[in-house]
């Protein structure tokens, strides 16, 4: 195992999926960012990378859908999209509530929509509404799953193919 492998095998460089916050590991572009770019040169290794770029792809697909149903259902009524979007992937996936403000509706201290307080119940009941909804839980399920599967590829065959030496 070379000083990359190892230190690739030690500490796994992280990047963030857009929008929902979920540490994967580094794709392809990413990697050529950090000081394991020369791993790269290695044929197996850019081989796996390449099928952890294929499950990080089917991740952000899945985000823009989310991203893409919050926007057809909230956007007419003044949403935040992204910090919406976030905020229904963690409530379906980690449960918790949004906060009433006195003029603010926020989820891990972002800012989902501000308004009167009508607007802010009417908003409100409408993400309720969207966290229940089947389809919404499929894609945050699909995206969990997608992050997960991502680690277990590295620990699994990452890990195996620079410790077995192949």
């Amino acid at each position: 195992m070379n000083s990359a492998e190892k230190t690739f095998i030690e500490n796994t460089p992280r990047m963030k999926i857009d929008l929902v916050d979920e540490e994967v590991p580094c794709s392809t572009e990413c990697l050529r960012r950090t000081n394991l770019s020369e791993a790269l040169a290695d044929e197996s290794f850019r081989e796996q990378v390449e099928i952890l770029d294929s499950i990080i792809s089917l991740i952000q697909d899945n985000v823009i859908s989310l991203k893409n149903k919050v926007e057809d259902q909230l956007f007419h009524l003044g949403v935040d999209v992204d910090n919406t979007t976030y905020a229904i992937y963690r409530l379906v996936e980690e449960g918790g509530d949004l906060i009433f403000g006195s003029d603010y509706l926020k989820y891990n201290e972002r800012i989902i929509f501000q308004g009167d307080f009508n607007s802010l119940n009417t908003v409100y009941k409408k993400i309720s509404s969207m966290r229940e909804d089947q389809d919404v839980k499929s894609l945050c399920d699909q995206i969990r799953n997608l992050t997960e599967a991502t680690w277990r590829h590295v620990n699994k065959n990452l890990r195996r193919m620079f410790e077995g030496g192949t």
